[in-house]
């Protein structure tokens, strides 16, 4: 879940990750709460101040002009990322009382008319480290065929090859089901704002990333599936 939250307190923060420690206190379930950055108190600012020092240097060149579509999701500032291990245990932490106290408490604080993004797919990643710097984007693609789905398999393969990265994407829907489907297990409204499949990018750093973004293999996932609008976070 992204959010677009005006200016947060200490105490507000403080009083969110509360409910985040009750989330964690659930059976299959491990979430985490942040502000847009990455480890260490690095900020936002801070990871792109340090992109731009490592293109001075002539790092992070390659990968070609591209036929995707990208944009930033503009006031997208904090991130609930809840991980379940299966349906029963998604539909009881988003039914349970310790997310019933988080609405309240997270409503007040969203910018204006924005409304929160829930996107829930599968995680296709195992076994990630803490002190990741985590690269979001969310894509609106048309349905993919059978070769643009293998094509982005294999240019996923190769960006996990990559040094320091570990990436994930998959469409809206968990454990094979559709949206729909995964939305009626869960007894839950969409709140995917048309977002259809999403890729997740753990980084050791911010050197690592830059390699990501920089790399032909990103360039060949967004080629493979090159009918997308692109929204980064």
């Amino acid at each position: 879940v992204i959010f677009p939250l005006a200016e947060v307190s200490e105490e507000q923060f403080a009083d969110l990750q509360g409910v985040v420690a009750r989330f964690n206190e659930l059976p299959g379930i491990s979430a985490t709460f942040r502000p847009a950055g990455g480890p260490g108190g690095l900020t936002q600012n801070d990871i792109f101040t340090q992109t731009a020092g490592l293109k001075g240097k002539g790092k992070g060149k390659g990968g070609g002009k591209g036929k995707g579509k990208t944009g930033v999701l503009e006031g997208y500032n904090h991130c609930l990322m809840v991980i379940a291990d299966d349906i029963p245990a998604l539909k009881n932490y988003l039914h349970g009382e310790a997310h019933k106290d988080w609405g309240p408490k997270v409503r007040p604080l969203i910018e204006g008319d924005s409304k929160p993004l829930v996107f829930d797919s599968d995680l296709l990643i195992t076994e990630a480290a803490a002190g990741k710097i985590q690269h979001t984007v969310f894509f609106k693609c048309k349905e993919l065929s059978s070769e643009n789905a293998a094509e982005a398999a294999d240019a996923v393969a190769e960006i996990c090859r990559l040094p320091g990265i570990m990436a994930s994407f998959a469409p809206a829907g968990v454990g094979g089901m559709s949206l729909p489907d995964t939305l009626a297990a869960l007894d839950w409204p969409d709140k995917t704002q048309g977002f259809t499949h999403v890729l997740t990018v753990l980084c050791d750093d911010v050197a690592s990333r830059l390699g990501f973004i920089a790399s032909k293999a990103h360039q060949d996932l967004r080629d493979s599936i090159a009918q997308l609008d692109g929204d980064e976070w």
